[in-house]
């Protein structure tokens, strides 16, 4: 082979023009037009390296890196082109050839003994090479010297680049040798008139024709997948494919994984860009015991982008594909429409190209062009049915797809492509895979519910003919009004019969309502986002839904007809059974002027004003129709009275199975707000102290039978010894209180306090091992003892309190040796959350308010307590030993290290720490139980533990309940507070029956869970409300032989949330887990708290409430998962705070988990960018000037909203609450 001088430019003639800024892949670059033109070369360069700075955003972490190289490889073909001999052009060409027919069946053979090489790296960087970094530049766009013939016939093996796949420029032309011709195989999408005839048969593609099988037509909606004509897009030049190497880490030196190399196949090269890249690499060189920091190549790329031009990375990418041996054509239309496509901004051009990678995963031309069969056979296609499958629901992954393609394999005999319905995620199917798959969809089909075979119902209802209400018989449902104003917010509605005339909308909640509490419509209405002027109609509106629900109840014939009868009206009247089954309401009760009555019904404020120091329900009699429509009747109507016995004139609610009858308590609201006005004027007068004020009318009653008849309840005269001497005790400890010091009278307060909560237990113990006779409950026998014990403890913290200590006071526990928790960069568990934290509850009045306390040391004694009784007895000695252990090992300036990784290295990518972790952790649990002792003996009411790290995911050992991980969790503060609380006495704890722990992080708290209720324990009783659901992490299916998801902290849309599936049930009765779906919002909190949590934990009755707060559930929270604002964490505290009030006393406090919501409070410390003009939150004092807050770039911009609100509004607004809610009367 030889070169025809006649066809290579004179150096004269060269213009500007042909001194091309690119060699397309497959050019041979001359490796003397450095010496030839090394005049011009340093100008050149210079230009270059300002406009490749300039362009790209280059930066470097090296001090000592050397100015980068052009990014562009300058070839200027017309300079000493005689100098290239005839042997290496005859060697590049062979070695190009053999490498771009690597894959191509009809080209396998290759010269005897020659064998291609492995694909070596094309830089040497040391730190990510991405496309905006000059290091990538500097060492992946190196001189032509040093990217010789050699290395460039090893770069990327199966590139059509490699074969000037372009049409050449003339100066490439001109250096190739054109005496030898090219392969057809090269020639084909090269030459112009290949491009042209490729272009041409893209565009007579039709997605309409019958070429689609016709099930998949509508799951694809083909009609919107027309792509109009695009033109070719370049080849890579021999510098631009160096350059995406070293940005993908390809080859041996980026030796991470077994993947980290170029695929054979176009897809598996197109599906580079999710590949995870190294972002670490110079801090590894350092710190070989560290853990590389990985981040998706897509994401890696979009984080440097400025502009919608910036993202090249992903076109250079995008380009190489194009160019690729087997890239089917609808593939590179594809392609070239997601770069060519309009857009404004990087967001919108990243996410045309996300899905332009998706698509080519199911799009039916490009599977059928890369020889994948898309049609169904009507029979099945030898012994695996090929074919014959398309089309067919599988379940796979726990969740629904449909065939679309087949194809032989010679390893497995076939492989079938399947498309999730969900969000159209593809994935390849063995044979053993799909066998099973439609297994899995034929059980899930027939476990659907039952449809009956004899009536069809209506046929204009015919698709919802089986959807129903329960309660619906009774005539009111919740459902959503079609106004506006409502923003499709549930509100109580009549349904009406069909006999009426008009049909109705359909309802979707049954109305539980049977009474009106206004306390618990006032909790539900916080959250749903009304203005509070509406809580007036909020209220009419379940006034008159109660009133018609009891009217339905008691005076309205019930129907009988069956299931079956029902659809046939249904049937021949044309409409819904929703219409045949609601209650026909008589024309006088829906005439009825309910304005006018709803009118004269007390407002909202007066009621608020006569429930004051009520520990009851506020429940207000129900409006009785009945008596309002027979009043119509003589001889009311005349004026006079009926001499006949008529029903009351309200209904009495129905008690709760768990809760005696309000008529069981001692005074009405009313009264009770007299009483409590009359204490202060009395003093000690023998009424005050009367037990008619503690114990209700029916405990009462009970000692005073046993005392003077023969009624004999076993337990019961003891139980009237120990609340008379507990009474009588409180009334001298009060008569002498005044003369008492200070510290005497803390001392008295404990121990009065501690004494009506061992007497509360030992007489629950009295009556639980009684026999108690026939007609007389026990169950209300111990409730409303544990109420009157709870009576005589808010009356000995209303009468033994002063300033700063007791009733009235808040406080806020901290501790500065938390901040020795060090997490890697990245982490969004970062030091300063704890900053953050304290000036939220500082907004709140933490340490201005004399009534709000804050703390800021926890003492010796409570970190001893810690250490050496309570950590051992929530989690296992191995676990605490490894742990403190490891921390020990941790040199004093190394920070980010995995804590929690097992022996295989697993599971500790997210809990990281310094060697100030540990003293952190027990400092932790040393300010709970602090906590728990202020509030149960008086101190306080309630109490924010301000602490990291957070705890709620460490259980017993390492990664509780198949968790991935600890989820930045070492102790648990909320179990061990819990546990020291219900310790006995003799052990040094508290000696608390009960205790109560509500956790409304966003995650489930698995190793709370897994510490104290693992089995049932009647002591605790732990409440969970969290994103997730079986239907998120998937169902439980025994015999599964497909993976199960992987649950992660901030997980992706296809993965389950962490921790996994043991949030998604409650194993028994001490356990109530509430998943909310994929983002907890404020509806769903709120139905969550009045509905299911409150009745549970007043059935429970706690002698303590400890909440895991956690704000990660915030609407602006980097993790993504929630939907409240910082009021609505204050509303759930509110909640919260009314549940102890009403069982134990309001004795409360919480625990800091989760929230990551902190802006950045550091400038970026950058040497290769300019100063950071970003936005900072300012903590002032509360920072330490030797905290640092190192934030990823992707990570800053996502906390950049949190400015608006975020983790401090939320802490300010829980805070907030407690001290709303401190006063105990």
């Amino acid at each position: 082979m030889s070169i025809d001088q006649d066809q290579l430019p004179s150096k004269e003639t060269a213009s500007p023009e042909d001194k091309s800024d690119s060699i397309a892949v497959g050019e041979i670059p001359n490796s003397s037009t450095e010496a030839a033109q090394s005049d011009k070369g340093d100008a050149v360069n210079q230009s270059q390296d300002q406009d490749t700075s300039k362009d790209h955003g280059l930066k470097s972490n090296e001090k000592d890196t050397p100015a980068p190289a052009p990014v562009a490889a300058e070839a200027n073909t017309s300079s000493s082109t005689e100098e290239l001999g005839q042997s290496n052009v005859s060697t590049m060409k062979r070695k190009l050839d053999s490498l771009m027919d690597e894959d191509n069946p009809a080209k396998r053979s290759k010269p005897q003994g020659e064998t291609p090489e492995p694909p070596k790296p094309a830089s040497e960087t040391n730190e990510i090479p991405t496309i905006s970094n000059p290091e990538a530049g500097a060492s992946a766009a190196s001189t032509s010297e040093q990217m010789d013939v050699e290395a460039a016939s090893r770069s990327a093996p199966t590139s059509d680049d490699h074969a000037n796949s372009s049409p050449p420029s003339s100066d490439q032309s001109d250096a190739m040798d054109v005496d030898e011709p090219r392969s057809s195989s090269l020639l084909d999408e090269g030459s112009d008139a290949g491009a042209a005839a490729k272009t041409q048969s893209d565009d007579d593609l039709d997605y309409t024709s019958d070429l689609i099988d016709p099930a998949l037509e509508g799951l694809m909606k083909l009609e919107d997948m027309v792509i109009p004509k695009v033109d070719p897009l370049d080849p890579l030049t021999f510098r631009d494919l160096a350059e995406l190497e070293a940005a993908l880490q390809i080859g041996d030196h980026y030796n991470y994984g077994e993947d980290d190399g170029w695929k054979g196949d176009w897809a598996g090269n197109l599906d580079l860009f999710r590949k995870e890249v190294v972002v670490n690499k110079n801090y590894l060189n350092t710190q070989p015991s560290a853990k590389p920091i990985r981040i998706d190549y897509c994401d890696w790329v979009a984080s440097n982008a400025r502009n919608k031009s910036d993202l090249r990375g992903l076109e250079l990418l995008f380009r190489y594909v194009y160019h690729m041996k087997g890239t089917p054509a609808m593939a590179k239309k594809i392609l070239a429409h997601a770069l060519q496509r309009p857009a404004q901004s990087s967001e919108e051009r990243l996410d045309i190209i996300i899905k332009a990678a998706t698509r080519m995963n199911y799009d039916p031309i490009v599977l059928k062009q890369d020889g994948w069969t898309i049609k169904k056979t009507e029979t099945p296609e030898g012994p695996l049915g090929g074919a014959f499958y398309i089309g067919r629901r599988v379940m796979w992954q726990k969740h629904e797809a449909v065939i679309v393609a087949y194809i032989p394999d010679e390893t497995y005999g076939g492989l079938w492509k399947g498309v999730f319905l969900e969000d159209l995620d593809t994935f390849d199917m063995e044979p053993g895979e799909l066998r099973l798959a439609l297994k899995k969809w034929e059980n899930k089909s027939r476990q659907k519910a039952f449809r009956s075979n004899t009536h069809s119902g209506s046929t204009r209802f015919a698709a919802t003919a089986k959807f129903t209400v329960p309660g619906i018989e009774n005539g009111i449902i919740l459902a959503k009004p079609t106004n506006k104003a409502s923003k499709g917010i549930m509100w109580p509605a009549r349904v009406r019969n069909i006999v009426e005339g008009k049909r109705n909308a359909d309802g979707k909640v049954e109305y539980t309502h049977n009474s009106i509490s206004i306390e618990k419509l006032e909790t539900a209405f916080r959250f749903l986002g009304l203005p509070k002027g509406i809580f007036a109609r909020y209220l009419d509106s379940h006034r008159l839904a109660v009133s018609l629900k009891a009217y339905s109840l008691k005076h309205l014939p019930k129907n009988r007809d069956s299931e079956d009868q029902l659809l046939a009206s249904a049937s021949l009247t044309e409409s819904h059974i929703l219409s045949v089954k609601a209650p026909i309401f008589p024309d006088v009760v829906l005439m009825l002027p309910f304005d006018y009555i709803l009118s004269k019904l007390p407002h909202p404020s007066e009621l608020a004003a006569s429930s004051l120091g009520n520990d009851e329900d506020s429940q207000e009699p129900v409006i009785d129709i009945d008596g309002i429509v027979h009043s119509l009747s003589p001889p009311e109507c005349f004026g006079k009275s009926s001499q006949e016995p008529k029903n009351s004139s309200c209904l009495t609610p129905e008690a709760l199975p768990s809760s005696p009858d309000p008529n069981f308590t001692p005074a009405k609201s009313v009264k009770r707000a007299l009483q409590l006005a009359s204490e202060e004027n009395n003093g000690d007068s023998d009424t005050v102290w009367s037990m008619n004020n503690f114990a209700s009318d029916f405990l009462v009653g009970l000692f005073q039978r046993e005392a003077v008849d023969d009624f004999s309840v076993e337990g019961i005269g003891q139980m009237r010894t120990l609340i008379t001497n507990l009474v009588a005790k409180l009334r001298q400890t009060c008569s002498a209180y005044p003369s008492y010091g200070m510290h005497r009278k803390v001392i008295e307060l404990k121990k009065m306090l501690c004494q009506c909560l061992l007497i509360k237990g030992h007489g629950e113990d009295c009556i639980e091992y009684s026999s108690i006779p026939q007609g007389v409950s026990k169950v209300i026998i111990i409730i409303e003892w544990r109420k009157a014990c709870e009576r005589v403890y808010k009356r000995a913290v209303s009468k033994l309190s002063f300033a700063g200590v007791g009733n009235g006071v808040t406080s806020v526990i901290t501790d500065s040796r938390c901040n020795g928790h060090v997490t890697q960069l990245g982490s969004f568990e970062r030091p300063v959350r704890l900053p953050a934290a304290i000036k939220g509850a500082k907004r709140a009045g933490a340490g201005k308010d004399p009534n709000v306390l804050l703390l800021t040391e926890v003492e010796d004694i409570y970190y001893n307590m810690a250490e050496n009784v309570v950590i051992p007895k929530a989690h296992k000695k191995s676990y605490v030993k490894r742990l403190k252990t490891k921390i020990q090992s941790i040199p004093p300036d190394q920070k980010g290290v995995p804590l929690t990784d097992d022996s295989d290295g697993e599971g500790g990518d997210d809990t990281m720490g310094s060697r100030g972790s540990y003293a952190a952790a027990v400092v932790g649990i040393g300010a709970s139980l602090k906590a728990v002792d202020m509030v149960v003996t008086g101190k306080c009411v309630n109490t924010f533990c301000a602490i990291r790290p957070p705890g709620h995911h460490a259980g017993l050992e390492l990664r509780p309940m198949n968790a991935v991980s600890n989820g930045f969790c070492l102790f648990n503060a909320a179990a061990c507070a819990a546990i020291y609380a219900t310790t006995p006495l003799s052990q040094g704890g508290l000696g608390l029956r009960r205790v109560c722990v509500i956790d409304f992080d966003v995650h489930h708290g698995n190793g709370t869970q897994d510490i104290l209720c693992s089995t049932y324990d009647p002591r605790y009783l732990y409440v969970s409300i969290h994103a997730g659901g079986a239907h998120i992490n998937g169902f439980e299916d025994e015999g599964s032989e497909d993976e199960s998801f992987r649950h992660l902290l901030g997980g992706r849309n296809t993965e389950g949330i962490f921790p996994g599936r043991c949030g998604d049930s409650s194993p028994h009765k001490g356990v109530l887990n509430i998943p909310v779906g994929r983002q907890v919002t404020a509806s769903a909190m709120g139905s969550a708290l009045v509905s299911q949590v409150t009745p549970r934990v007043e059935e429970f009755s706690p002698d303590l409430i400890i909440l895991s707060a956690g704000f990660d559930a915030h609407e602006n929270d980097p993790l993504g998962m929630g939907g409240l604002s910082a009021a609505d964490f204050g509303h759930v505290t509110e909640v919260a705070c009314q549940m102890a009030y009403k069982t134990c006393s309001g004795r409360i406090l919480s625990v800091l988990e989760g929230g990551y919501g902190v802006p950045c409070c550091r400038p970026r410390n950058d040497l290769f960018l300019p100063p950071s003009e970003d936005r900072l939150l300012d903590l002032g004092e509360d920072l330490p000037s030797n905290m640092g807050d190192e934030v990823h770039y992707t990570l800053r911009q996502k906390l950049d909203k949190c400015h608006e609100e975020g983790f401090l509004e939320c802490v300010q607004s829980h805070v907030q609450s407690f001290v709303k809610c401190n006063s105990r009367k």
